[in-house]
């Protein structure tokens, strides 16, 4: 083992991995790192192995579906969200964080909901070929209104598109780009909520599928919570 430890028997070698096998939320990948010929000409492969968690899958799957459109997740960069969040000033009045700072930014990237943990919000920062952000969408893995401990369901957070990229497609391929990823991962809703005053976000919902199943109030802004079903 890594930590120094001899495993010496079959035994052992059970116990160790029985609570890991138990877990649901994990999968195993590998990637070969280099292929070697014995003295008897047997061929073999020498593996790194990978352990990840179906969140950390569909992060990992949402770049490489991305990847296909020229568009690069990248780190989170604060300035540059900062500035996306700036030219957005309708959006920005609507959601009660006009002027814009970079305290809205931090709290965007960096909070938590209590009902989650790091590893199953992600929150994602988009760039074009030339190196611009021009999106950021902020996802709960395992989340819905109805089952905060919903493996099959994502929830939508933010969909932020640059004011310069509005009206060419790009929050609907961003979207379905996500509907693809949740068939991958055997997910079967997606949900979120719109600001009732935000007219041009509910009306982007729907055309892409999305239907009203109830309307709501989360202590500072009416809602309507919006859902669509995986198929």
């Amino acid at each position: 083992m890594p930590n120094g430890t001899l495993i010496r028997d079959k035994m052992e070698f059970v116990e160790l991995h029985k609570d890991w096998f138990m877990d649901e939320d994990w999968a195993l990948d590998y990637e070969i790192l280099k292929t070697e010929e014995s003295p008897r000409n047997m061929t073999s492969d020498i593996i790194e192995e990978k352990v990840r968690g179906n969140s950390s899958m569909l992060l990992e799957d949402i770049k490489e579906k991305l990847k296909l459109n020229h568009l690069e997740v990248k780190d989170n960069n604060y300035k540059d969200i900062f500035d996306l969040y700036k030219g957005n000033e309708e959006y920005a009045k609507l959601s009660n964080s006009y002027p814009t700072t970079m305290e809205n930014v931090k709290k965007d990237v960096e909070d938590i909901p209590p009902f989650t943990d790091i590893t199953h919000k992600h929150f994602i920062s988009i760039y074009n070929i030339h190196n611009e952000l021009v999106a950021v969408l902020d996802i709960i893995d395992g989340y819905s209104f109805q089952n905060k401990n919903n493996k099959n369901a994502i929830w939508i957070g933010l969909l932020e598109i640059d004011i310069n990229n509005h009206n060419i497609g790009l929050g609907s391929l961003i979207i379905n780009t996500l509907f693809d990823v949740c068939k991958k991962n055997s997910k079967t809703i997606v949900q979120l909520g719109v600001i009732k005053e935000n007219i041009s976000a509910l009306d982007f919902w729907k055309k892409i599928g999305f239907e009203v199943f109830r309307e709501a109030n989360n202590g500072e802004f009416d809602l309507f919570l919006m859902e669509k079903s995986i198929l």
